[in-house]
């Protein structure tokens, strides 16, 4: 016997960021979309920060991609993707260059400790 005064429906499940089809929500396209747009801006005209022979044509985020460098980025919702205070415009050579010799690029300030991040 179903008593009708105990009834309580379930609540509403989350909604869930839809995906489309590259598992992607449509904020994180967003905001994929938004960087090329800055890092081609960024790049224009700019050479290479390490070598300085060569057209910079990538960016290395000195802080790494994903979170918050700092408790003013966090509040500003500007997260290290689009922080442009630790990008570095570098050659595809000396991208590679960086993220093969983490010492040396540490030595030299091209890669920054991650530990401080908010996330």
């Amino acid at each position: 016997m179903i008593r009708l005064g105990d009834f309580k429906p379930d609540p509403k499940p989350e909604k869930k960021l839809k995906k489309n089809n590259l598992g992607k929500t449509d904020k994180l396209l967003l905001e994929e979309q938004a960087y090329v747009i800055m890092a081609r801006r960024f790049l224009d005209g700019k050479e290479c920060a390490v070598c300085v022979d060569m057209p910079a044509t990538q960016v290395h985020h000195k802080k790494g991609r994903h979170g918050y460098a700092d408790a003013w980025a966090f509040e500003q919702e500007i997260s290290l993707l689009h922080d442009q205070r630790f990008w570095l415009p570098v050659c595809p050579q000396c991208h590679r260059r960086i993220e093969e010799n983490p010492a040396w690029a540490y030595e030299r300030e091209y890669s920054l400790t991650r530990s401080d991040i908010i996330v």
